[in-house]
């Protein structure tokens, strides 16, 4: 009797740990998938509408926009739509996060003689 209980735990057992590395691999892939487009961990990024038309009224690469991305040595703020402010010295870009990637909501250069507010 005592090894038919014995056998029955250690069956328990092996049933909880093949069901925990189970959900433990959904979990990884659905975090690594998240905002990731492929294995290098590349944010994917989208363009609106209107930040592609102000990106050329205001003679902005999209390059740029890339670099500003990928920078080191950006700064972030929310606006007040909650929208996430992402700007270095020159540039400003305005990024909504939605279901699986940023969309840059608009472009535009830190130039005093302008009125860029997206407030």
């Amino acid at each position: 009797m005592k090894e038919i209980e014995m056998l029955y735990i250690i069956g328990m057992v092996i049933g909880i740990i093949i069901i925990a590395l189970v959900v433990k691999s959904f979990q990884e892939e659905s975090e690594s998938s998240f905002f990731y487009d492929n294995e290098d961990k590349t944010l994917e990024v989208s363009f609106s509408p209107h930040a592609i038309q102000r990106m050329d009224e205001r003679n902005i690469d999209p390059e740029r926009v890339y670099d500003l991305l990928d920078s080191e040595k950006i700064k972030t703020s929310i606006t007040k739509t909650n929208r996430i402010r992402i700007f270095d010295d020159e540039l400003t870009v305005i990024v909504a996060i939605r279901d699986r990637y940023l969309e840059i909501v608009t472009v535009f250069w830190n130039n005093e003689n302008q009125n860029n507010s997206c407030d």
